[in-house]
């Protein structure tokens, strides 16, 4: 006798990410990711509550993967530059070829679901957590002085999000060209 395979969160995490990537959020339905992971819909039923359920999911999912994705690259480097450097190449990177995930995270933003918004917060802690270790290391070094690390790092992730929304540029070019407009600001070289 056949038992059927479990199903797996990660397969429709997976498949919505694709669909989401595809289409605005109103237009995918559960339907589509059921049929996009091969799975019915009740068994999205099983893993999440709902849409928002999932989404929320999806998005935390995510960004964790890309947490410990620049952890594990920063973890070698040496240089608090390179390390600012590579974690704002790899959340461009990220958002450039995932631009949907924007509109998601502010999405969850305006729902005001305490649940939600006290997971985002949870996950977004995590980055500036992060950034908040560089910059102590940046001061650290003598070369730089954030007075206030946690309001550099938020300054930092707030011109992340406002490039990518309103900049359509090789994300490289403009990682680089933010990195060097946080560290040096306007002033004249």
């Amino acid at each position: 006798m056949r038992t059927a395979k479990p199903v797996r969160s990660e397969h429709i995490l997976e498949a919505a990410a694709r669909l989401f990537g595809e289409r605005p959020y109103h237009e995918v339905r559960m339907e589509d990711i059921a049929a996009k992971a091969g799975v019915s819909k009740g068994g999205i039923y099983l893993k999440f509550k709902d849409k928002e359920d999932l989404y929320l999911a999806l998005i935390l999912h995510s960004l964790q993967r890309l947490h410990q994705a620049v952890q594990s690259m920063i973890a070698p480097l040496h240089s608090p530059e390179e390390k600012l450097a590579t974690v704002v190449r790899e959340g461009m990177r990220f958002f450039h070829k995932a631009p949907y995930f924007l509109e998601l995270i502010q999405r969850m933003d305006v729902s005001r679901s305490a649940a939600h918004t006290a997971a985002l917060n949870s996950n977004r802690k995590q980055f500036i957590n992060l950034l908040i270790d560089i910059l102590g290391e940046l001061n650290a070094s003598g070369h730089w002085a954030a007075r206030d690390p946690e309001l550099a790092a938020l300054a930092l992730t707030g011109m992340i999000r406002e490039a990518l929304r309103w900049r359509d540029d090789d994300p490289e070019r403009l990682a680089d060209e933010l990195v060097q407009l946080f560290l040096h600001g306007i002033s004249k070289p």
